[in-house]
């Protein structure tokens, strides 16, 4: 009875892990080929409308008439699809990305992108196979690039590490009450600081 507990217990790991849905993406190499083709991606069993978006960390299965076909994260340069929640998603090879990149062919989630830059960068954790999630943040005119961990209070590092200089944008980013919210914020300030 023990061993029957066991293999249940393996089992249903495995089959929570395996929920999949299909999405429209669009997918450019860096042999400048545009793929507009379905793309196979793991979402949380409890929840259809969270991806996880460690699936395609390192591969990403498109789907196309010849059936499922592996394409390496490397190969990818830029890779746009909307999300089961109605999202555009957007994600940019590191060999676009100077001050941040590994070049090792690794998408990050492009979230904003002029004076001040927000990416974020998605692996596995090795232990329980979660999504780990790292952002960086880099401001253009100084070069500087700030990465940002799970732990501890993201508005505050981003208040002090962009705008420490800017009171008043510190204090907006501060008041936020959701991560949405700093993308608003960040874009509002490319906008500001572009004229």
């Amino acid at each position: 009875m023990k061993y029957l507990a066991i293999i249940f217990f393996i089992f249903s790991c495995n089959f929570a892990n395996s929920q999949s849905v299909s999405l429209d993406a669009e997918i450019i190499t860096f042999d400048g080929d545009t793929l507009n083709n379905k793309i196979k991606i793991w979402v949380n069993i409890f929840n259809k409308e969270l991806i996880r978006e460690n699936s395609f960390y390192r591969k990403l299965s498109v789907i196309n008439g010849e059936g499922i076909k592996k394409i390496k994260t490397k190969e990818i340069s830029h890779l746009s699809f909307i999300d089961p929640k109605g999202m555009e998603r957007k994600f940019i090879s590191d060999f676009h990305m100077d001050p941040i990149s590994s070049k090792k062919g690794t998408l990050y989630e492009e979230h904003v992108n002029g004076c001040v830059n927000w990416y974020t960068m998605f692996s596995t954790n090795t232990y329980d196979q979660s999504v780990v999630r790292t952002d960086y943040f880099w401001r253009k005119d100084e070069g500087e690039v700030y990465s940002s961990g799970p732990f501890g209070s993201l508005k505050k590092r981003i208040a002090k590490f962009l705008f420490e200089d800017e009171e008043s944008w510190a204090q907006k980013i501060n008041a936020i009450e959701s991560i949405d919210e700093v993308k608003i914020i960040l874009e509002n300030y490319n906008v500001e600081c572009s004229r």
